[in-house]
C-alpha cells in the first residue's frame, strides 16, 4: 500500500513541478552517474521506485548502496545491497544476496572494520545461508567464516538500524529486545557473540519504572567519538540516566553514561543524524531546544558536553535524516521542503560551517521526496540515498550522485571511513 500510494503522489508531484517550482537554470541537476534507477517488486505486478537507507564509502574509495531493491532497471539483479566503482559505475563483481522468509526483506545501516562489511537491517539470509539481522561479510560480498547471528530467523519486528564497529567489538542499536537489551547492545565483532555484560538499555515512555521491552527507546544512530560511542534515536534514557534522544557513552562495561547533554526538548528530542568536526558535533533529526535559542532540526554542539554553538543557527524548515561534511561545506539531507525561499531546497542542502549557519542559496536542488543516507566518495561525488524518485526533475528511483568542489574529506573513527 505505502509503495503504491508513493507512485499514486509522485503523479502529483509532477504536476506541480511544471508550474510551481523554480526554473530549471536554477536547479543543481544530479550528475549522470550513478543512474542505475533501482527497483522493487509491485505486489500488483511490474515494479516500483526502490528506496536506498544506507551508503557507506570503503578505504578503497568504492560506495556501499543498501535498501529494499531487487533489481536494476535494466532487469540486472541486485538483492539489497550494491557497491558502485570509485566512478560511480556498478561493480559487476559484487553482487550478495540477501533474502526473508517473510515478506520484509530490507537492509538499514553498514559499517566497515577489521578489512569486512557489517550489515544491519530486517532480513534472514545472506547467499542462501542464515544470519539474521545482522552479518558480516568479506569484502567480495561473501558470508565471513566463524559468523553467527545472535537472532533467530523470522524477526522482521526487531530491525538493526545502526552499527559503529571496532576491531572487536559491534555495536547494534534499533528496535530491538533480545537477552538483556533494549534498544542498543555489544557484539563480537568477529563473532557475532552477545555481549552479556555490556548493558545499555533504552526507555521511552515510562520513565518511572525499570526498563522493559514495552517501554524500549528506537537507536537510529551511532558513532564512535574518541574512545567512547555516541547513541541518538527516539529514547528518553539510557542505561537508567535522562539523556534525552543523544547521549555519549562508553564502549567498555559496565556502561558509564557520560555528563554531555545537548539541551533537547522533553516533548521532542529524535537524533536520526550525526557528523563530526574537530570538536565540534552536528546532529540532526526530528527535535526542538529546551531553553532559547530555539533551533530546531540541526545543531552544532560541543563533542564532549554537548552545549550548543550559538554562533551557528541553520534554519532547515523541517526534519533532518543524514549528513555528510565535506572540507567546510555540510551536506544535509532530510524530509524537510523549501528550506531555500521560496520553492528551493528540498530535501537536500548544504551549509557552510565556517559561517552563520546560513543555507548556501546558490546550490538549491529539489529531490521529490525523503533523503535517507548521504557519502561522500572523496573525489568530486556526493552519493544521496532515500526514497525519492526524481531529483531535479530527473528520474533516478532512490539514487543520485552530485558533483562537489572538492574531494577534501576529513576522517574521524565511526563517521568516515579512512
Amino acid at each position: 500500500m505505502f509503495m503504491s500510494m508513493r507512485r499514486f503522489m509522485l503523479v502529483g508531484v509532477l504536476g506541480l513541478v511544471a508550474v510551481a517550482t523554480l526554473p530549471a537554470s536554477a536547479q543543481v541537476a544530479p550528475d549522470a552517474t550513478p543512474n542505475l534507477q533501482l527497483q522493487v517488486p509491485n505486489p500488483g505486478g511490474g515494479f516500483l521506485p526502490a528506496t536506498v537507507h544506507a551508503t557507506l564509502r570503503q578505504p578503497d574509495g568504492k560506495i556501499l548502496v543498501a535498501g529494499d531493491f531487487t533489481r536494476l532497471a535494466d532487469g540486472t539483479p541486485r538483492l539489497r545491497l550494491l557497491r558502485l566503482n570509485a566512478d560511480g559505475s556498478l561493480d559487476t563483481g559484487f553482487a550478495p544476496a540477501f533474502s526473508s522468509v517473510g515478506t520484509t526483506c530490507v537492509i538499514y545501516s553498514l559499517a566497515w572494520a577489521n578489512n569486512s562489511i557489517y550489515v544491519g537491517g530486517a532480513f534472514d539470509a545472506v547467499n542462501g545461508t542464515n544470519s539474521p539481522n545482522v552479518v558480516r561479510l568479506d569484502r567480495n560480498g561473501t558470508l565471513a567464516s566463524g559468523w553467527t547471528s545472535p537472532f533467530a530467523v523470522g524477526s522482521p519486528g526487531q530491525p538493526i538500524r545502526a552499527l559503529a564497529a571496532t576491531s572487536t567489538s559491534l555495536f547494534i542499536g534499533g528496535d530491538i529486545q533480545l537477552n538483556n537489551a533494549f534498544g542498543l547492545a555489544r557484539l563480537d565483532a568477529v563473532s557475532g557473540n552477545w555481549d552479556f555484560a555490556w548493558i545499555a538499555q533504552t526507555q521511552n515512555g515510562d520513565v518511572i519504572n525499570p526498563p522493559s521491552g514495552g517501554t524500549r527507546g528506537e537507536v537510529r544512530v551511532l558513532a564512535l567519538v574518541d574512545g567512547d560511542l555516541m547513541v541518538g534515536g527516539d529514547f528518553l534514557k539510557i542505561a537508567n540516566i535522562l539523556v534525552r534522544g543523544l547521549a555519549r557513552i562508553s564502549q567498555t562495561a559496565p556502561v558509564s553514561v557520560r555528563a554531555f547533554n545537548a539541551g533537547l526538548s522533553a516533548s521532542s528530542y529524535r537524533i536520526e543524524a550525526l557528523q563530526r568536526s574537530g570538536t565540534k558535533l552536528y546532529i540532526g533529526g526530528t527535535f526542538f531546544r529546551e531553553v532559547a535559542p530555539f533551533v530546531s532540526y540541526l545543531n552544532r554542539v560541543d563533542i564532549g558536553t554537548g552545549l550548543l554553538d550559538t554562533s551557528w543557527q541553520p534554519s532547515t524548515n523541517g526534519s533532518v535524516t543524514t549528513l555528510a561534511l565535506e572540507g567546510s561545506l555540510l551536506y544535509v539531507g532530510g524530509s524537510f521542503a523549501n528550506a531555500i525561499p521560496p520553492s528551493g531546497g528540498n530535501r537536500l542542502i548544504r551549509i557552510p560551517t565556517t559561517g552563520n549557519g546560513a543555507i548556501d542559496s546558490a546550490w538549491n536542488t529539489t529531490l521529490d521526496d525523503t533523503v535517507l543516507s548521504l557519502s561522500h566518495d572523496c573525489h568530486n561525488r556526493l552519493i544521496v540515498g532515500g526514497a525519492f524518485d526524481t531529483a531535479a526533475g530527473q528520474l533516478r528511483n532512490g539514487l543520485a550522485g552530485y558533483l562537489t568542489p572538492s574531494g577534501d574529506c576529513i576522517f574521524y573513527s565511526g563517521f568516515e571511513t579512512p
